[in-house]
């Protein structure tokens, strides 16, 4: 189990990874800004490495003071790499995911 628990004192928040033991995940440091998140790495046999991670994107940004949209493209920038799977909550409502578009 890997979490990242919200550190300012709200309601909520937080990411949390469950990867199964005998995969023999390892929590990696991301150096960013952004508040809410996780990440490991998984060996994978024959394969290189994969990055999994996990990211709250808070609706409600002003309890951290930043823009938390340019800190998750930060973080996006510096995970970049061919072997990732991302995963969270990044509450951008006005996409619609049934019809893959924006409504704004």
């Amino acid at each position: 189990m890997f979490r990242c628990d919200r550190q300012v004192n709200t309601r909520g928040g937080g990411v949390l990874l469950y990867v199964k033991h005998g995969l023999g995940a390892v929590q990696v440091n991301v150096n960013t800004e952004f508040p809410e998140h996780v990440w490991c790495r998984l060996k994978i046999k024959g394969f290189h490495s994969l990055l999994i991670g996990v990211c709250c994107r808070t609706p409600t940004e002003r309890i951290y003071y930043i823009n938390l949209h340019e800190k998750l493209k930060d973080l996006v920038c510096e995970v970049a790499e061919k072997n990732l799977v991302l995963m969270g909550d990044f509450n951008y409502r006005e996409i619609d995911s049934e019809q893959f578009c924006t409504n704004g």
